[in-house]
């Protein structure tokens, strides 16, 4: 229970008439969630507590979080007294920055969230290629790969760090890391070997395969085979070689389509469709 006002007696006679109010602390229903941004970007917090004639305060952290500053609306800050902070503009010296609100209730209990990180930085956006092979530099980042020919179009399925077109065409990579998302330059791949090898040229069964895939070529001749998912991730711990014919064990893989690798003589890489049952 607490007095509301406090009361400050003038004389021995004083006579006081007093009103007594419940006062609990402000309950937080959701916390500020970590963000992060592209420099020059923007990025926010939202909070949300009940209680009654909530008042409230954002916070600055720094060194870790060990060092909190009150934050003014200004510059990069607006929001700094609401349940939503809004920050515009913001270069890499806001990056690792720590955010917190304070919600006080009128009668001076107050209640502190948690703790929201701010991430700011440019993503990497390079990409690798080995002949037909795409790879991103970029590491625990999320990948979707497009095609510059079709307006920068997502290409359904690739949305790994690797990627091996089906078709010669002009390729380019949307990278998302700590919410910043760029899109690399578009790289063109003139060929993926379906000169080396034709349909003509090999038998593959059965269709759908459940235990094993049988490769069987026309022509005796040093081949070397490998399994792909989709997104062009080798699904085999070595790559098969073999003479004309070969059973691949098909056990460890999931039921789904996959692409079978086939090379000649050092060659290029040709992709023919399998599906796994």
């Amino acid at each position: 229970m607490n007095l509301i006002p406090p009361l400050t007696s003038s004389g021995a006679n004083d006579i006081f008439i007093a009103r007594y109010s419940e006062c609990s602390y402000p309950v937080v229903t959701s916390q500020p969630a970590s963000t992060g941004t592209c420099p020059g970007g923007n990025a926010g917090y939202t909070v949300s507590f009940t209680g009654t004639n909530l008042t409230y305060q954002w916070q600055e952290g720094t060194n870790g979080g060990t060092v909190w500053t009150d934050i003014v609306d200004g510059n990069e800050y607006s929001g700094a007294t609401t349940p939503s902070l809004t920050l515009t503009g913001l270069s890499t010296a806001f990056n690792n920055l720590f955010y917190r609100c304070i919600a006080s209730e009128s009668c001076g209990l107050d209640l502190t969230s948690g703790v929201g990180i701010l991430f700011v930085g440019a993503v990497d956006t390079t990409v690798n290629v080995n002949q037909h092979i795409m790879v991103a530099a970029a590491n625990a980042a999320t990948y979707q790969w497009l095609d510059c020919n079709n307006g920068f179009a997502p290409i359904p399925g690739a949305t790994a760090k690797q990627f091996i077109p089906l078709v010669p065409g002009t390729y380019a990579l949307s990278v998302t890391k700590n919410g910043c998302n760029d899109t690399s330059a578009c790289y063109t791949i003139t060929t993926i070997g379906l000169d080396d090898i034709t349909a003509s040229d090999i038998r593959i069964f059965p269709v759908p395969a459940r235990d094993e895939v049988t490769i069987t070529m026309n022509v005796q001749g040093e081949y070397t085979a490998a399994i792909y998912d989709l997104t062009g991730r080798n699904m085999l711990t070595d790559d098969i070689r073999f003479g004309k014919s070969i059973s691949i064990p098909l056990n460890n893989l999931e039921t789904g389509a996959y692409l079978l690798g086939i090379r000649k003589n050092e060659g290029e890489v040709n992709y023919f469709r399998i599906v796994k049952q």
